[in-house]
């Protein structure tokens, strides 16, 4: 796994390079299950200080839910990444498949898949999928007071 991050003063204990930009952090992941834990653990470590307490428990749930997906139904590696700028903090998740056709409804009521982007378009201000070079970009954006 290879970590890159701006901004960071535990830079030397986490193996994360820092750059004079806006606040954020990437993750590289080889797409399994705990790769959710790693980016929530990161984004809390990160924002903590930047975004209030109930925003941020929002934000973890989003990115919970977003690397969720990517390793349930990409199944490929992943790339995570969080930034804060302009008054938003954006958590984005990178894969290598595709497909783009899902949405925020559950295919069937009784179903215990399908509510990750329903809970994304409820906590988020903004989300989206961007077709990116070889994938596509799952993000979420929460507007900062």
């Amino acid at each position: 796994m290879k970590i890159t991050s701006r901004t960071d003063t535990n830079a030397e204990a986490d193996g994360l390079r820092t750059g004079p930009s806006d606040l954020g952090a990437s993750l590289d992941l080889a797409g399994e299950p705990a790769d959710a834990g790693l980016c929530r653990r990161l984004t809390r470590r990160k924002m903590a200080a930047e975004v209030d307490a109930r925003k941020l428990d929002d934000v973890l749930l989003v990115v919970s839910e977003l690397v969720a997906n990517g390793v349930l139904h990409a199944a490929t590696e992943l790339v995570f990444r969080v930034r804060l700028a302009d008054a938003s903090l954006t958590v984005s998740v990178d894969d290598f498949d595709s497909t783009t056709g899902f949405g925020p409804e559950p295919t069937h009521k009784r179903s215990a898949e399908g509510r990750g982007l329903a809970i994304v378009d409820q906590l988020a201000d903004r989300w989206g999928i961007t077709v990116v070079p070889g994938g596509k970009r799952v993000w979420a954006r929460f507007d900062l007071p």
